[in-house]
Formats: structure tokens, sequence, C-alpha cells
């Protein structure tokens, strides 16, 4: 197991999110998180941020995981590699896995797992930050995708977002991310990292359909749902829930 701490679930990163000369100069440009400033402009997207309502998609995918039920065993993370050829690096990813250390008085501390991803939030900060519009969001679902023709490898997407949910890959000289496995989506098949959870923990569908899970799951009242750095205003598409 690889060693996370809580501290590094606060930050959401297991990697120093600021480590290029583009990013660094950024930071010390500007003094506080990008994320904020492009959360702040939500508006342009066509939300407000304070009465906000989902927007209409023939399609609106979401993510939902049973955060109690992970068990850090990564094949969602493996099936991700393998499945979008992700070169084998510990700071390439689509999906991780963080964990957190609950101090318990008297015993052992309780360590909990979290998987995190893109949410394909509804008001996307690094949709907003891209200056060449490389990063954009699908018409037809919400999906947001990154088109590596147009990215210059700037990475200001990469300190919009919150959720330390894109890497840089230097291979394709691109920034590369999460897509819902939206190409095996259109062929009807699910995500590569829920067809590979053995316990169940990703949940994933369409919130358009009120049969699916992750409509009835975010729809019930008895459990608590909630959402990553919720105060980013970004309306995030995945969340959490403990069962």
């Amino acid at each position: 197991m690889k060693n996370r701490n809580e501290k590094e679930l606060k930050g959401l990163s297991r990697r120093d999110f600021v480590r290029t000369g583009t990013a660094s100069a950024l930071m010390m440009a500007f003094g506080f998180p990008l994320a904020r400033v492009f959360a702040s402009a939500a508006k342009e997207m066509g939300y407000n941020v304070v009465t906000w309502t989902k927007p209409h998609y023939e399609k609106y995918y979401c993510m939902v995981i049973k955060q109690n039920i992970c068990i850090d065993c990564e094949r969602c993370m493996d099936a991700c590699k393998k499945t979008w050829n992700i070169p084998d690096r510990p700071d390439y990813y689509r999906t991780q896995i963080l964990e957190r250390h609950l101090k318990q008085e008297g015993k052992r501390s309780l360590v909990e797992f979290i998987p995190v991803l893109c949410y394909h939030c509804d008001a996307p900060a690094c949709v907003l930050a891209c200056p060449t519009s490389a990063s954009y969001k699908r018409k037809e679902d919400g999906i947001v995708l990154v088109d590596p023709r147009k990215c210059i490898g700037c990475k200001v997407c990469m300190l919009a977002c919150p959720y330390d949910a894109r890497y840089f890959n230097e291979e394709i000289y691109a920034i590369d991310k999460c897509t819902f496995c939206q190409p095996i989506l259109e062929k009807g098949g699910i995500p590569a990292c829920v067809e590979a959870c053995p316990t169940g923990t990703r949940v994933f569908g369409d919130l358009n359909d009120k049969s699916s899970e992750v409509y009835q799951l975010l729809h019930q009242i008895e459990k608590k749902v909630w959402v990553l750095k919720p105060e980013a205003s970004t309306r995030p598409r995945g969340g959490y829930i403990k069962v």
C-alpha cells in the first residue's frame, strides 16, 4: 500500500500540484488558488452559483462512490491505465485512491479510502481557465474532455481544477484526464474503473433515468450524500455516500 496521509487528502493530491515553472509563476502572480477565481466566473457558463439548476443533456452521467466499502485494491486504477494506455508513472493517472487516518480515542486509527477522479463539473473551472478551448464540455452529455491538438501544455487548467484530476502527459505533450470512458459509453458499456471494482464502490449511470441506481442514491433521504470541495462552486457530478 502506498504511503498516503491525511495531509495529502486535504490537498487532494499525491504529488506536488505546483511543480512546473509555468504553474509556479501563476501562483506567485495571483497569490491565491485559481479555482476560486474561475468558480466566481461560473456565471459565464450560464449557471448561477447560488440558485443552480441541473442543465439539460440527452444523457446526464454521474458517478456516486460508496466510500466506506472501498478496500484500496487499486483494481480501478489498474483497469484505467490498461484501458487507456496511461504510462506507468505514479503522477500519471485518471483516477486514484486517497486515504485518511481518523483518530479514535483508545483505539488504533481508522483508515478510510477515498477514490477520486474528474467529476465532469457543470461549472468546470478547468474549461473556464483554458486559453485555447482545448478543455471543453460536450454539448450532448456535458462530459469534460481535452482536445490534445489544441492543448499548448500551459497547465493553467491543472491549477484551476480543485480536485487535482488532471496530469500533463509528456509523451503526447498535452493534458490528460478521466473521460468517464466516453468511447466505451458510446458503445453501450460502462467506465473501466466501475467494471473492475470488486466491491461495487463505484456506481455510474444517467441521472435522467429515474430507475438508475445513481438517481436512487442521490434522491434517497436516509443517508447523507456529499461532494468534495463544495466551496469551489464547480457543481461536480460525483457524490459520496456511506452505505
